[in-house]
C-alpha cells in the first residue's frame, strides 16, 4: 500500500544498488506499454505491466541506488502524491544503504587494525622471547665467571694457607713425636737409675714423665688432624678450570671410582667395597670440564666408600649380625634426551635430616673433626649448578642409603 492505495498482488518492487562513488544523476520515468521507446522491449511484451516507476535513491547528492516499481493492475498507479512519498522513502533507504556501506568499511577497518596489533603483538612477544633468552644466557656467562673466579681464589687461598701454616704445622708435629721419644728415653733412663732416688721421687718424677708424654701424642694427633684438613682443602681447590669439551662421561665416572676406592684401599687396608654399575650403552658425549667434572665425582665417590666402610666398622663393633656388612657403591648413567642423569648410591648410614639443608654449604661436614673440611660438596654444587648449569640433589634414609642424583644438560 502507498499512500492509502493498494498497489495489488501484481505490483513489483526492486531495489538496484549502484556502485559507491556513481555520479550524481537523477533518474525517474514512467514507461508506457504501448507508445514509447520501451514498446519493443522483451520484458515489456512478456510481462505487459500497466505502471512502472523508476526513481533514485539519493542522500547528499550521491546515488545509492534505484527504485523500481511496477503495478500489472492499474494505470496511472503512481501519482504526484505517491511520487512524493516514494522521495521520502528512498531517502531514508539511501541513508541506510549509505550507513551499511559505512559500517562495513568499518569492520573492514577494525580487521585490517586487528590484523596489525595481532601481528605488532606477536612481534613483541617473540622480541621479548629472545631478549628473556639472552638475559638468561648472560645470567649462566656470569654465573660460570662468578664460579670459575671462586673456584681460582679458593685455590689462591689455600695455596697461602698450606704455605703459611703448613712448615710450622710440621714441625709442631715432628717435634711432638720427638718429645714422645725423649719422654720414653727419660723413663728408661731414670729406670736405670732408680737406686739413686726413693720411691716417691720415683713415682713423682715418672707421672710427670708419663703426662708429659700423653701431652705430646695429643699435640701430635691434632697437628696430624690439622695436617689433613690443610691438606683436603688443597686437594679439593687447587688446579685451574680447564677448557670445555666433549666428554665420554661413562668413562670418567669409572676413572673416579677406580681414583677414589684405591685411596680409601691405600689409607685403610681393610677398606673393601662392592661396585655395582650400570652406564648405558652409546650414551652421547656431552660438552664440560672434565677434570673439574672428575672432582666432583671422586669427592662424592669417596664421601660414598666412607659413609659404608664407617657403617660396617660400626656393625662389626656391634655384633650385629642381622645387618649386611658388605659396603656396596652404586653408580649408573642414563640419557634423559635434554639431560644427562648420574647416579651415585652408597648402603651406608644415611644423611640426618637436620644435616640436609646444610649439606652444600661451605665448610659444613658430618664427618669426625679432622676427617672433612665441609669443602668438597659446596664446590661440587658450584661447579655443577653455577659452571655447567645442572642441578644436584640428594635423596638419603637413615640406616640405609644415601643417592646423589646429578643432572647435567647436553647442549
Amino acid at each position: 500500500m502507498i499512500n492509502g492505495t493498494e498497489v495489488g498482488p501484481q505490483a513489483q518492487i526492486g531495489i538496484i544498488l549502484c556502485p559507491y562513488g556513481s555520479p550524481n544523476i537523477e533518474i525517474k520515468c514512467v514507461v508506457y506499454t504501448h507508445e514509447g521507446q520501451f514498446t519493443r522491449d522483451r520484458y515489456i511484451q512478456a510481462t505487459q505491466p500497466k505502471s512502472i516507476l523508476c526513481t533514485p535513491l539519493l542522500n547528499q547528492g550521491k546515488l545509492s541506488g534505484i527504485l523500481y516499481l511496477e503495478n500489472n493492475l492499474t494505470t496511472d498507479a503512481f501519482t504526484s502524491d505517491r511520487v512524493e512519498v516514494l522521495k521520502i522513502i528512498s531517502t531514508q533507504a539511501a541513508i541506510s544503504i549509505e550507513n551499511s556501506r559505512l559500517y562495513e568499511q568499518l569492520e573492514d577497518y577494525n580487521r585490517i587494525l586487528e590484523h596489525n596489533v595481532e601481528a605488532r603483538t606477536e612481534e613483541s612477544q617473540q622480541k621479548n622471547q629472545e631478549l628473556a633468552a639472552l638475559l638468561q644466557k648472560l645470567r649462566a656467562t656470569q654465573a660460570q665467571i662468578i664460579a670459575q673466579e671462586k673456584l681460582a681464589s679458593l685455590g689462591a687461598l689455600t695455596a697461602g694457607i698450606a704455605h703459611e701454616i703448613k712448615n710450622p704445622l710440621n714441625f709442631v708435629n715432628n717435634f711432638a713425636e720427638v718429645s714422645v721419644e725423649l719422654t720414653q728415653e727419660l723413663l728408661e733412663e731414670i729406670e736405670s737409675q732408680k737406686h739413686q732416688f726413693d720411691s716417691q721421687t720415683r713415682e713423682n718424677i715418672a707421672e710427670i714423665l708419663n703426662t708429659l708424654s700423653q701431652n705430646c701424642q695429643k699435640i701430635n694427633e691434632h697437628g696430624k688432624r690439622a695436617d689433613n684438613i690443610v691438606h683436603g682443602m688443597l686437594m679439593h681447590s687447587r688446579g685451574k678450570t680447564g677448557e670445555r669439551q666433549l666428554t665420554n662421561i661413562n668413562a670418567l665416572l669409572a676413572e673416579a671410582v677406580n681414583i677414589a676406592c684405591h685411596a680409601m684401599r691405600a689409607k685403610d687396608a681393610s677398606f673393601h667395597t662392592t661396585i655395582k654399575p650400570e652406564y648405558e650403552r652409546d650414551l652421547r658425549q656431552i660438552n664440560v670440564i672434565p677434570q673439574n667434572l672428575s672432582r666432583v665425582f671422586i669427592n662424592i665417590i669417596n664421601n660414598a666408600c666412607y659413609a659404608a666402610h664407617k657403617k660396617k666398622l660400626h656393625l662389626q663393633k656391634s655384633e650385629n649380625e642381622d645387618v649386611p656388612l658388605e659396603p656396596t657403591l652404586s653408580v649408573s648413567t642414563k640419557d634423559l634426551g635434554s639431560h644427562v642423569e648420574i647416579r651415585i648410591r652408597d648402603n651406608g648410614e644415611g644423611i640426618p635430616q637436620e644435616a640436609m639443608d646444610k649439606i652444600f654449604e661451605p665448610f659444613f661436614t658430618t664427618k669426625p673433626p679432622g676427617e672433612g673440611t665441609g669443602l668438597g660438596l659446596s664446590i661440587s654444587h658450584d661447579i655443577i649448578v653455577q659452571q655447567h648449569q645442572g642441578a644436584i640433589s640428594v635423596e638419603t634414609q637413615i640406616g640405609s642409603y644415601t643417592e646423589f642424583i646429578i643432572t647435567l644438560p647436553t647442549t
